[in-house]
């Protein structure tokens, strides 16, 4: 399988002068260009205060529409194209569901919290319009509410109408990617592949480490037919493991409550998926797009450092040098 798009997810660390737009980054966006790395996903937040308030504020006090734009320039300084991908993020400290189990029932509070919605993906849709982001997704891991097509069609159509002319997708959880009713009207098919597998494997001598590479190349061919049934290209919008003793079993768990850092894990999973990526032939690949990898963040010079232990975090950490190297091996093809 070869990538055109070979990416890595940067997030914005909330602490004004050491986010997006601060220059915290600089070193890292050079560093990544350098080896091979094509495009950075940019992950600006929506804050809906509790699941029962349809708000969705989008008013950071650490991070400007000025602070967004200035990231973006950096991006493109350094040759690389960016996928802007607004996040809705639900407070957590009223034991709120995750994004994607959020849904109403009563017809009023849907429309209600999609008006709120529709207006926070324009806000961030001419942002990408103005600063000339390559890929701009319409929503994240939302796979309750994503059953609302014709809602989703609607705020396609509305981005589309702002004058925005890159490509546009939507970031789904891998394993609800055939029931998105609305893959026709964008781009491509947006992946977010954070699959568990029932073993920790230890080493590639470790049998089950075979196992694991046999299970990624089945969800990958799953996804693959997939598209080629719709005829679209499809991209892994999102591709990590945290550095955990559950990272591959439990690969979804809340990484700041796991208590047991094992880089290795992490290093063990992207080196699966390298050997699951090199080693496929199925032509239903080539409609593949590429890969973006999760995560890096602005600066570790912050309450990153406390969550680096365990977290998707890259930096520094073993599976960095898979993940540059399987960019460099497909370096020879560019991003369209």
């Amino acid at each position: 399988m070869t990538t055109h798009i070979r990416g890595a997810a940067l997030a914005h660390v909330h602490v004004r002068g050491k986010g997006y737009g601060s220059g915290t980054s600089a070193a890292l966006l050079k560093r990544l260009s350098l080896h091979g790395i094509n495009l950075i996903q940019l992950n600006p937040f929506g804050y809906q205060p509790a699941v029962h308030d349809r708000r969705i504020l989008f008013n950071d006090a650490t991070l400007s529409d000025e602070d967004l734009k200035r990231e973006i320039q950096a991006v493109h300084a350094n040759g690389m194209k960016v996928m802007l991908a607004p996040h809705i993020w639900l407070d957590q400290r009223h034991n709120a569901p995750w994004r994607s189990q959020l849904d109403y029932q009563n017809p009023d509070e849907i429309l209600q919290w999609f008006a709120a919605y529709e207006k926070f993906i324009l806000h961030y849709a001419n942002i990408a319009r103005d600063s000339k982001a390559e890929i701009f997704a319409v929503g994240v891991e939302l796979e309750r509410l994503a059953n609302n097509a014709d809602a989703f069609r609607r705020i396609i159509r509305n981005v589309r109408a702002t004058g925005y002319a890159g490509l546009i997708t939507y970031e789904c959880e891998a394993w609800n990617a055939e029931n998105i009713a609305f893959w026709d009207d964008l781009d491509f098919i947006g992946l977010n592949m954070y699959y568990a597998f029932g073993a920790e494997p230890r080493s590639e001598s470790d049998n089950k480490f075979n196992e694991l590479v046999a299970f990624q190349q089945q969800k990958l061919l799953l996804h693959a037919r997939h598209a080629q049934r719709l005829g679209k290209p499809w991209i892994i919008t999102e591709f990590g493991y945290p550095a955990h003793d559950k990272a591959i079993s439990q690969t979804s768990a809340w990484p700041d409550r796991m208590q047991a850092r094992d880089d290795q894990a992490q290093y063990i999973g992207f080196r699966a998926m390298e050997f699951a990526l090199t080693h496929m032939q199925d032509q239903a690949l080539a409609q593949a797009a590429g890969i973006i990898f999760w995560k890096y963040v602005t600066t570790l010079d912050s309450y990153e450092a406390k969550n680096y232990a365990t977290d998707f975090i890259l930096q520094g950490k073993p599976a960095e040098k898979v993940l540059l190297r399987m960019a460099q091996r497909n370096e020879h093809h560019p991003a369209e």
